[in-house]
């Protein structure tokens, strides 16, 4: 497959997805004609491969909260297919994909199940999928369907390879175009980054594909309830999976573990904790955590309660170093 047609085929994912967030934010359904528009388009790119009884329909539920329009598409010759040098990987056996299950679950012919490792799409629902969700998953379906793949897993054999559903976590590259499946998603801002201590491989290749699609406004981004937080608008979204940007106040170590402040009140404002096991990880990565005080950093994981809006952080990968 030539660059040109990759090209367009990003340009015509591009589309379906504003589309598609597009009609779901102003709560109205894509009607027949314009559902036959849309598939005219994937037929002249596709080569037919589409048909017609698979277009997306605006998904229900409830809106997306603070959703704007998404940003206008990018010209083709402005746009570069993700792929990445999978180094810090080991390539496993190549497959072809036989279905699509789910935006971050796929069957290969060899493999069988396979999960996407490091994404994280937010309004993804084993019982109800959100337009992102749907959106990444038609998408898939398009790109991967019978199609061949090559495949990367953590060289650790030991963690890593396997959830805890026993699904085989990769990296997928298209063998064809070289195309890094998950640098998509997350280049579209249908998926962000979340990695895990087992599988952080990648993570700072992801976070700069996310950080395009962020300041483009694509997919996600453009809904300001999935957008980058303050430390003071923290408390307002507890119990969710969320990214914060802040300075470091303070840093201090307490009965070991390392706590970054980023308020004078550490009763009241936003605190990371690092736990001793998991500060080990910092230190083999070289990072004094102790050192950041001053710095602005981003961070991302699960908003709790715990004097104040708290995260912990159990590997090095959930931080973004944003200044100095």
């Amino acid at each position: 497959m030539s660059m040109f047609m990759m090209h367009q085929i990003l340009i015509h994912f591009c589309v379906l997805a504003s589309i598609f967030l597009t009609s779901h934010a102003q709560a109205q359904h894509m009607g027949t004609h314009s559902k036959q528009n849309a598939m005219g388009h994937i037929d002249k790119v596709q080569g037919n491969r589409a048909k017609a009884d698979d277009a997306p329909q605006a998904p229900k539920g409830s809106d997306l909260p603070g959703a704007q329009a998404p940003a206008p598409i990018p010209a083709a010759d402005a746009l570069e297919l993700p792929q990445a040098d999978f180094t810090p990987l080991r390539q496993d056996r190549n497959d072809r994909i036989l279905d699509i299950i789910d935006p971050l679950t796929i069957r290969g012919e060899k493999i069988g199940i396979i999960r996407l490792s490091g994404l994280d799409i937010p309004d993804y629902n084993p019982y109800q999928q959100g337009p992102l969700a749907e959106s990444a998953a038609y998408i898939l379906r398009d790109m991967l369907s019978d199609t061949p793949v090559r495949l990367y897993h953590t060289r650790d054999k030991t963690t890593g390879r396997k959830n805890r559903m026993n699904q085989s976590l990769y990296h997928v590259v298209i063998a064809d175009s070289e195309s890094w499946v998950q640098g998509i998603l997350v280049r579209l801002g249908l998926a962000r980054v979340r990695t895990d201590p087992s599988t952080p491989e990648m993570a700072r290749d992801l976070y700069t594909l996310e950080t395009q699609a962020r300041e483009e406004k694509l997919g996600l981004w453009a809904f300001d309830h999935y957008k980058v937080l303050s430390p003071d608008e923290a408390s307002a979204h507890l119990n969710t999976f969320a990214i914060v940007e802040g300075k470091v106040v303070s840093a201090a170590r307490k009965q070991n573990n390392i706590y970054l402040n980023f308020g004078q009140n550490w009763r009241e404002d936003f605190t990371i904790q690092v736990k001793p096991i998991n500060a080990r990880r910092f230190d083999a990565a070289g990072i004094n955590l102790l050192n950041l005080n001053g710095q602005t950093i981003r961070v991302r994981g699960w908003l709790q309660s715990y004097n104040g809006p708290y995260i912990e952080i159990d590997h090095p990968e959930r931080i973004e170093i944003i200044s100095p």
